[in-house]
């Protein structure tokens, strides 16, 4: 039979997005093709005329032009050229000292000083410049939702020459950069971290949260009031978190300790080395100033963390917030963390394949750390949701 006659071509050249062509014109290099690196610091960088510093894009896997991260390098007793914009940025420093000064047109104004493993943020469309201190360069780490705000509006000219103000976030004679407690997240009643600067994030407070294994420790990060989120995370030694599945975009970014991502299809089943599939099993190794893209593979992807140092394994999650997909209507339950067995994504440990244990087990014995998972959390009972109960409670 004649095959239907159709107008146009059924193949063709992706065309780069805004994102791309801007880092494309950025001049620095790009690093494309990556699940993860073992530390970001060794990544090569060149010269950011407009920033007057050095720098690197890097484009992990599962991005999807959802989320931006950079590299920017400071040279020592140098400052980078002031500049605004209509994105978030999340700033983790990897190396280096020095501090960032914020200013706006209507005479709002702060600077603050950080140090290796800082994590701060800058106000929305504000004035900025970073300035390192004299001695090492300064190597910081940016997450970003630059590719949204590109794609939506197409104009660099708009992006980074917009006067508006947005004085719900930066306002004359107040503070921008305050240090806060912690309180309970209205929404999922997790622990919450609004600060705009964390001065050490491998000293800050994590409390216990368990919703992704064994010991879990986390707190949710919504610096500003920032649309771009994340979360801080850790792990103790010997202890490893449930595989799960979500949408591709979190990055994760070890600031204390070293481990390994195994990430596989979900066609490969919940047991991949059992139906014969453990070729599929994606495994990345990182350490402090190492980071992965968590999800390479999107949501019909399984994803572990593994801790394998004799330190807490910490790391800081750049997650997209609400620049990520939102499925469902207002109200809707949103379910997250909950066993698979219950209509979640998570493999709970007693169902999850034998291997990934025996090979935790190995990997831990290299480095002389001992296994301490509890043989209670391979029993079936053991496998309940976490509760609803409050922050408080929970400590």
């Amino acid at each position: 039979m004649p095959r239907p006659s159709f107008v146009g071509r059924t193949s063709f050249p992706r065309p780069p997005t805004p994102y791309e062509r801007y880092m494309a014109d950025e001049g620095v290099p790009i690093h494309r093709g990556l699940v993860g690196v073992a530390d970001a610091r060794e990544l090569p960088r060149g010269p950011w005329r407009r920033l007057n510093a050095r720098g690197a894009f890097v484009e992990l896997e599962g991005l999807g032009n959802i989320q931006g991260l950079w590299l920017l390098e400071v040279a020592p007793g140098s400052e980078t050229v002031p500049e605004r914009h209509l994105f978030e940025e999340v700033y983790i420093v990897l190396a280096g000292r020095g501090q960032t000064e914020v200013w706006s047109d209507d005479g709002a104004s702060d600077v603050v000083e950080w140090g290796p493993w800082s994590v701060f943020t800058v106000p929305l469309n504000a004035w900025h410049r970073l300035a390192a201190a004299a001695g090492e360069p300064a190597i910081i780490l940016v997450g970003s939702n630059a590719p949204i705000a590109l794609g939506l509006y197409g104009s660099r000219e708009f992006i980074f020459g917009c006067e508006y103000p947005f004085s719900d976030r930066f306002q004359p004679n107040g503070e921008f950069y305050r240090v806060t407690q912690l309180r309970e997240h209205p929404m999922n009643g997790r622990a919450l971290n609004s600060d705009t600067f964390i001065r050490d994030v491998t000293t800050v407070e994590v409390p216990i949260d368990g919703q992704r294994g064994e010991g879990h420790r986390h707190f949710e990060l919504e610096m500003d009031g920032n649309v771009y989120q994340g979360f801080v995370a850790e792990y103790s030694p010997g202890r490893y978190s449930m595989a799960h599945a979500h949408e591709s975009g979190a990055i994760l970014t070890c600031v204390q300790g070293a481990g390994y991502t195994l990430s596989w299809p979900k066609s490969a089943g919940v047991r991949p080395w059992e139906s014969g599939h453990g070729d599929l099993v994606r495994k990345t190794v990182y350490r402090a100033g190492g980071f992965v893209s968590a999800a390479p593979g999107g949501a019909e992807w399984f994803h572990a963390h593994f801790p394998v140092s004799a330190k807490p394994f910490r790391v800081v999650t750049m997650s997209g917030g609400y620049t990520r997909r939102v499925t469902g209507q207002p109200g809707d339950i949103v379910s997250e963390n909950q066993d698979m067995k219950l209509g979640g994504d998570s493999i709970a440990y007693e169902d999850e394949d034998p291997m990934i244990r025996s090979l935790f087990r190995e990997e831990l014995a290299k480095q002389h750390v001992e296994f301490a998972m509890p043989a209670s959390v391979y029993e079936a009972e053991t496998s309940a949701p976490v509760s609803g109960e409050s922050l408080a409670e929970r400590e």
